[in-house]
């Protein structure tokens, strides 16, 4: 069994506006901190045809790690929703 310590870094769910799951992480990762998207396989109908995409797990949540010491910065809350 894992002991919590404090002071770690703890993941947050962090939701984002509508087509900004991409956009976010790269700011996050730009900024160092750990942050993850998990992204599934899906088929869309577009008018030339079908095309796969990658699109994200939980449309509208981004997943980032920071602890006590590096919260999340407050000039990307442009981006998040509340």
């Amino acid at each position: 069994m894992e002991v919590d310590r404090p002071g770690e870094r703890e993941w947050f769910a962090v939701q984002v506006k509508p087509q900004h799951e991409r956009t976010v992480p790269y700011a996050l990762g730009r900024l160092g901190f750990e942050r993850y998207v998990p992204l599934c396989r899906a088929v869309r109908r577009w008018a030339e045809g079908f095309k796969e995409l990658d699109v994200p797990v939980f449309a509208g949540f981004v997943f980032a790690a920071c602890g006590a010491t590096k919260p999340l910065p407050s000039r990307l809350c442009p981006l998040f929703t509340t």
